[in-house]
């Protein structure tokens, strides 16, 4: 049996999400859709992350297996002509047997756009926040080096999600300024849900004097969702890229 794997691309403003809902527009459902188009067959996908409404993907990954042969650039040509003009995919290759898009992963990479500001341009795909950020914004950098490496990111969860534990690595975590806008990028093994949202929301609402400067410290020894910011808006993140092994893909 073959494994395909393909890297996908959306915009998450027309979907309700990547997983499958009955009655909703969802990525998972357009590209099973397509996929059983091509195949003849139902096609199940197994997705590196799952994201939520509204949210962006540049470098999703997901897999499936087959007993159909096609050749992936044959795959590539035929899914992006199915498929509508917010979604589309970058890449299909084969991967080994034992490969799954979720479970071989290293580290997901998630990027945030926050834009002080109105945008035509970026409007729907940044949080276009209306006050003015200057410079010392980027001071969030040394707030944040705290949450650096393995840590405990319960209160930086969604209230209603009961996990077995809330643990994360963080390999990479920071603002940059590109133009007038603010880009946060953050490399981790694992996400909790709500947490770079989260994490966003934190850094503005402390910039804004609205929690301390050593709030981050702080909400590691507390571990309570409602210490922490807001919920920055779903359609400034992005799920960027997501690593594995060489020998995988």
């Amino acid at each position: 049996m073959l494994n395909y794997c393909l890297k996908i691309e959306y915009d998450g403003r027309g979907f309700c999400g990547w997983q499958f809902q009955p009655g909703l527009r969802t990525a998972q459902q357009e590209l099973e859709r397509a996929l059983k188009l091509i195949f003849r067959h139902t096609v199940r996908l197994k997705v590196a992350g799952r994201t939520d409404t509204g949210v962006h993907a540049l470098g999703q990954y997901a897999n499936f297996h087959s007993d159909v042969e096609i050749a992936p650039e044959l795959i590539k040509i035929k899914l992006n002509g199915i498929l509508d003009e917010d979604i589309s995919i970058s890449r299909v290759f084969l991967v080994g047997e034992e490969f799954h898009s979720r479970f071989s992963a290293i580290s997901r990479e998630y990027m945030y756009i926050l834009y002080p500001g109105k945008s035509a341009l970026l409007h729907g795909k940044s949080w276009e926040y209306r006050r003015v950020l200057k410079d010392d914004f980027l001071r969030m950098n040394g707030l944040m080096n705290c949450l650096k490496g393995e840590n405990e990111f319960k209160s930086f969860c969604a209230v209603k999600t009961v996990l077995d534990h809330y643990y994360c690595y963080i390999h990479e975590m920071k603002w940059e300024k590109r133009g007038d806008a603010y880009f946060f990028t953050v490399i981790s093994n694992r996400f909790v849900h709500n947490m770079i949202r989260i994490l966003v929301g934190t850094c503005v609402d402390i910039y804004e004097g609205r929690l301390p400067e050593n709030q981050f410290e702080m909400l590691l020894k507390l571990k309570d969702r409602t210490k922490a910011g807001r919920t920055a808006p779903p359609w400034g993140l992005y799920l960027k890229n997501v690593l594995y092994k060489e020998s995988f893909v």
